[in-house]
């Protein structure tokens, strides 16, 4: 993610994409593709996957898991800008230099509005029927959870700020 020259705006241009695959093995593909990093990298992970992206060097912030807060900021980020009455959250779909990678395939946003585009909350299954809950659908989902990570962790953490439970904050890890 980038900045663009409104300030607020986020510009998505990378969206490094593989399910199934081992911490460790993300935290090698991200050390030979990233800067390195100036702010925390948004995680759920499990304790076990965190130890091995730190063993690797990735500074982490525990993600906000919580849906609906995420869903509010990530609205409140695609609202225009005043300095320039664009949406404050930009997803490049060309590809970008490098276009690909070799584990992870295409590596603009591309999978990130595939998934955009599918999300969706259920409807009743008859008329008469209970209203399922007001969460979106869990299915094929991760890269936009992962949008609301950073979405929520950006506005509410800042740039460079770590939030609770992160290991330099001071703070005890919260259990996941």
């Amino acid at each position: 993610a980038a900045s663009s020259a409104a300030a607020g705006r986020l510009l998505i241009e990378r969206v490094y994409y593989a399910p199934g695959i081992r911490a460790s093995v993300w935290a090698r593909v991200l050390g030979e593709v990233l800067p390195p990093l100036t702010a925390p990298m948004w995680v759920d992970h499990q304790a076990q996957e965190r130890a091995e992206l730190a063993a690797f060097g990735i500074q982490m912030g525990l993600a906000e898991k919580e849906v609906v807060p995420g869903l509010e900021a990530v609205e409140r980020q695609l609202m225009p800008l005043e300095a320039d009455g664009l949406p404050g959250l930009v997803v490049v779909q060309q590809p970008t230099d490098p276009p690909t990678h070799p584990m992870t395939g295409r590596c603009d946003g591309i999978h990130l509005i595939r998934e955009l585009e599918a999300y969706h909350y259920p409807q009743a299954k008859r008329e008469g029927s209970p209203d399922p809950k007001d969460l979106p659908v869990k299915k094929d989902d991760h890269a936009c959870d992962a949008l609301r990570y950073l979405v929520y962790g950006r506005r509410h953490y800042g740039a460079g700020l770590y939030p609770p439970g992160h290991r330099g904050s001071g703070e005890p890890e919260p259990e996941y």
